[in-house]
């Protein structure tokens, strides 16, 4: 089951090699560029830093996607549907959120994530790292599905007007946290946002969601476009 998940993974990570390399290429520009600022403060302690939601004071690199305080997501494709609330904490070094995301088989998922976040000092490069908790219904078969999984993230702001944001998030749920129908669960999320407006992020990305059970092994495979909104 694990050389499967560790399968689908690397096929789908090798069709994101030239992003990766594109965001190297946005890295280096973005380094040239700073040389040519004053740097920041120094820090007592180098390293990762909570990142607030002022773009100014974000890093010295100002086209960010603006953090909202709350908001408010959907999402759609041709095989699925999600809308979800976020929210930062109050000190700005992380967030929560909950989702809920239908198929085209009409079965629904419900997850919810509690993440912190940092900067890398000196970048425009943040990680996160948290638990979510994944509860999947399958229509057909009936089975059910719980899990506690693990969750990570990455985030690159790329030297584009209108702001624009690469982001990656990647939970995974081994058999021993997954209950009651559930054998495992992988959820990984690529994104382009970029800032509409004050109030306004667009997003286009792609949804690999595994929910694993005795019969059903897939919740959705695909391209998606959505929005989301401050509150």
């Amino acid at each position: 089951m694990m050389q499967s998940m560790q399968s689908q993974f690397f096929t789908y990570a090798k069709g994101g090699l030239p992003c990766l390399a594109a965001l190297t290429l946005f890295a280096g520009s973005l380094d040239a560029r700073n040389d040519s600022k004053p740097g920041p403060a120094p820090l007592p302690h180098p390293g990762l830093i909570a990142y607030p939601i002022s773009a100014q004071e974000h890093h010295d690199h100002e086209l960010v996607v603006p953090i909202y305080r709350q908001a408010l997501e959907v999402a759609i494709s041709t095989e699925s549907f999600h809308i979800g609330y976020r929210e930062n904490t109050p000190s700005q070094d992380g967030f929560w959120d909950m989702e809920l995301l239908v198929n085209d088989d009409d079965d629904l998922a419900l997850n919810a994530r509690l993440m912190r976040v940092g900067q890398v000092a000196g970048t425009p490069l943040r990680l996160g790292v948290g638990v979510a908790g994944y509860a999947a219904f399958f229509d057909e078969s009936g089975e059910k599905l719980y899990a506690l999984a693990l969750s990570g993230s990455a985030q690159y702001d790329l030297p584009t007007n209108p702001p624009t944001t690469a982001s990656l998030e990647l939970a995974i749920a081994p058999d021993i946290t997954t209950i009651k129908d559930g054998e495992s669960v992988f959820d990984l999320r690529l994104r382009l946002e970029t800032q509409v407006n004050a109030n306004a992020v667009a997003f286009v990305g792609l949804r690999i969601f595994d929910a694993e059970t005795i019969s059903d092994d897939t919740f959705t495979h695909s391209l998606h476009i959505g929005v989301r909104l401050g509150l």
